[in-house]
Parts: C-alpha cells; sequence; structure tokens
C-alpha cells in the first residue's frame, strides 16, 4: 500500500497485478496479456554482432541449456524468476528445460499438429518430450543447431531497465532440403514492465511441412495466448505478420497493471476516479484530490461550501447544503495487485 499526504500523488506504477483465475486462448487472456505485433514493433538486437555468449549443449538437436541466469528479477504469469532453461527447438522455458520439438493432438490419428497454447497433451514416453508448460515461444518448431546456425545469449542494459535477449542465429530445420531451410529470430525479456518481445529478422520455407508454434503459457497450461500455429509450408495462410518476401516484424507480449484507488472523501472526489483503474507497466499516473473537504452541520460531506443564505430563508431543510466545517484532505491509499 502506498499513502500520501500531498494534494496531488504522482505513483510510479511498477506494482504486481491482480490474479484471474481461468483459462484462454485469446488476446488478452485473464491474466490480462495483452499481444500486439507488426513490423513497426521490430528492433532486434543482433547478438551476433554485439557478442552474446553460447554453449556446448545448445550446439545438438533436441537439448536444451543448463539453467542460465536471467540478470534480474522477471515476472511472469503469477511467479518471479531469476533463471530459465533456453530450448534448441524455439523456446525459453522457467523451472525445468524441454526438448519438444512439436505440440501433439490427441484427436488426430494422422496429424500430431496441435492446436496451440495451452495444451497439456504427451507426445512420447518420455518426459522431456511432454508438451512443455511456463513457456515463452518464439518459434517452437524441429529446429537443429547441429545441422546449421548457433545460439546466442546476453543481458544488456542498466538497471531497472535491464533486457535478457536469446537469439537463434541461422539455425537450420531438421534434415533441411536447401540453404533457405533456416531461422533467426530472438526473444527479449524486458525487467521492470516484464514485456515480452519477439523479434523475427527470418524465417525461411521449410518443404517437409513441420509443425510451429509461437505463443505463451503459464506454469500449470491453464492459460495462454498462440499468436500462430501451422506448417513450416503455409506461412502466408497462418502466420498473420508473414510477406514474401519475408519483411522484419515483432510480436510483443505485456500486461498492464491494475490499482485500486480507495477514497474517504467519496466516490467522485479523486481523479481520475475512485476504484479500479488499468495503466500501462511502468507508466505514471498523477491522482488529484480536493485540498479541502466540506462538511455540513451533521458532518455529511458536500460537493461545495453552500449558499449562507440558505440558513436564514426559513426552510430547515436547506440547511443541510451548507457547510459547517472545513476539513484539508490529508490523502488517500493505491493499492496495486
Amino acid at each position: 500500500m502506498i499513502t500520501t499526504h500531498s494534494r496531488t500523488v504522482l505513483a510510479a506504477i511498477i506494482l504486481a497485478m491482480l490474479s484471474p483465475q481461468l483459462p484462454a486462448q485469446t488476446s488478452p487472456d485473464v491474466f490480462g496479456y495483452e499481444m500486439t505485433s507488426g513490423g513497426s514493433l521490430y528492433a532486434f538486437e543482433d547478438l551476433s554482432v554485439s557478442g552474446g555468449a553460447s554453449l556446448d549443449s545448445l550446439n545438438t538437436d533436441d537439448a536444451y541449456s543448463e539453467e542460465i541466469s536471467i540478470g534480474f528479477s522477471f515476472r511472469f504469469y503469477e511467479q518471479q524468476h531469476s533463471t530459465c532453461f533456453i530450448g534448441t527447438n524455439g523456446y525459453i522455458t522457467f523451472g525445468r528445460g524441454w526438448k519438444t520439438f512439436y505440440l501433439f493432438d490427441p484427436a488426430s490419428t494422422s496429424d500430431p499438429l496441435g492446436p496451440g497454447f495451452p495444451g497439456t497433451q504427451v507426445i512420447s514416453g518420455n518426459s522431456d518430450y511432454f508438451d512443455p508448460s511456463n513457456i515463452i515461444s518464439p518459434f517452437l518448431a524441429d529446429l537443429n543447431p547441429n545441422q546449421e546456425g548457433t545460439i546466442l545469449y546476453k543481458t544488456i542494459g542498466i538497471a531497472p531497465n535491464r533486457r535478457f535477449i536469446v537469439q537463434w542465429q541461422d539455425v537450420s530445420f531438421i534434415s533441411p532440403s536447401g540453404p533457405q531451410e533456416k531461422v533467426t529470430f530472438q526473444i527479449q525479456l524486458h525487467e521492470g514492465s516484464n514485456t515480452i518481445e519477439f523479434h523475427y529478422k527470418n524465417i525461411g520455407p521449410q518443404d517437409e511441412g513441420l509443425q510451429y508454434v509461437i505463443g505463451i503459457e503459464n506454469s500449470n497450461a491453464t492459460s495462454g495466448i498462440t499468436y500462430a500455429w501451422g506448417k513450416t509450408t503455409n506461412y502466408a495462410t497462418t502466420l498473420p505478420d508473414y510477406r514474401s518476401p519475408f519483411v522484419p516484424f515483432a510480436v510483443r507480449f505485456e500486461r498492464p497493471v491494475i490499482i485500486a484507488v480507495e477514497s474517504e472523501y467519496g466516490a467522485d472526489r479523486v481523479t481520475p476516479r475512485r476504484g479500479a483503474i488499468t495503466v500501462a507497466s511502468n507508466s505514471q499516473q498523477t491522482f488529484d484530490a480536493p485540498e479541502f473537504i466540506y462538511l455540513n452541520k451533521d458532518f455529511v460531506e458536500l460537493d461545495a461550501i453552500g449558499n449562507v443564505s440558505d440558513l436564514y430563508d426559513g426552510d430547515p431543510a436547506n440547511d443541510s447544503a451548507v457547510a459547517f466545517y472545513r476539513a484539508r484532505n490529508v490523502g488517500y491509499a493505491i493499492d496495486g495487485q
């Protein structure tokens, strides 16, 4: 709780969010994540130029890294994380690593293509190949950096505005049939705002029709957002921002902050207003409260000082509209959850 004692309150909103309970697959989901995409969001921070770290464990097929430090505390759904696992097949996860390279559709006997996030089905007897949860997936697909390409990671910037970046650089699909069958993209996790961004420098076609899935999912697979899913032979109909020839684009997931404003001075006496207010994460919101509060003879709050002549018009009923007392506003409280 933030309690203030001034007429005007400037609150830097860096607050935790309310906790909805029901699953969803669209934007926004019930946890408040909202998704936007397009070329105007594209801001690729090329780690192959600025110098990112790589790991031997990521130079193989269907693998994941050891636990990697993010460099700051990052809130994903209702949990704080300071580390993650990088999967060679185009995603990062929290809590544990995965080797999954597609999501399973139990309703289909001929095609394993799953419906995106959220999903909890098993695709083999090996637990490393279960449908992953607690996942941030810019391009879950059957990739093979052992064939070609590298995976880089780095934390850049200065607190409290650092970014953790993971980049798949010229990574090929499994068993590529040509040099064009490779991808370059990255995740950016933003400190403070907890914004997630996917930046796509290139997504080459793949002739075998492998599955790909782009989106996010929470830790128990009850909520998530799928930006796109389909096969690598049909980007034009399944990937909303795809253009041929390829034009770089980005996808962003972010959560607004919901704050509750409480006042003892009436429903309409605080500006913007009393009650739940949604504002952008890591932004500022100014609240104004009246400098003085006016009360009548029965200590009922009035909207204005009233007309003193009403006390002498012979009608006692009008006395209740005249201020007998003036109280100075000493503040109000803001809760962010």
